[in-house]
């Protein structure tokens, strides 16, 4: 793995132990929905972890994460289309989608 990319990896475990930190979501979406500090916070992180998966694409495009497009995509509208931001989007991405990254990450940054 080229240094860099191991970088940018480090860049995506970093930024979801801040969210677990910083954000920690609750179980109960209308906690989240009503908790906007969390929710900025949340979207910040999201668009680091896109960034950085963007660049891993860029210089070692056969390491595959997981959704690696969608992440992107995600980071693309909360940079740049922020009035489609969903609320519930937000939830379910970290969720659902933010614990698989976290071990796909985990994993890589493992190996030698």
């Amino acid at each position: 793995m080229r240094p860099e990319v191991r970088t940018h990896l480090e860049w995506i475990k970093m930024s979801i132990e801040e969210l677990e930190r910083y954000a920690p979501i609750p179980k109960d979406f209308n906690a989240f929905r009503n908790d906007r500090a969390a929710q900025l916070i949340t979207e910040r992180l999201l668009i680091v972890i896109g960034e950085a998966v963007m660049r891993i694409q860029r210089d070692e495009p056969e390491l595959a994460l997981s959704d690696m497009k969608k992440i992107i995509r995600v980071r693309n509208i909360l940079a740049h289309d922020y009035e489609h931001v969903s609320v519930d989007n937000l939830f379910v991405i970290y969720e659902r989608h933010i614990p698989i990254l976290k071990a796909e990450v985990a994993a890589l940054l493992e190996q030698p």
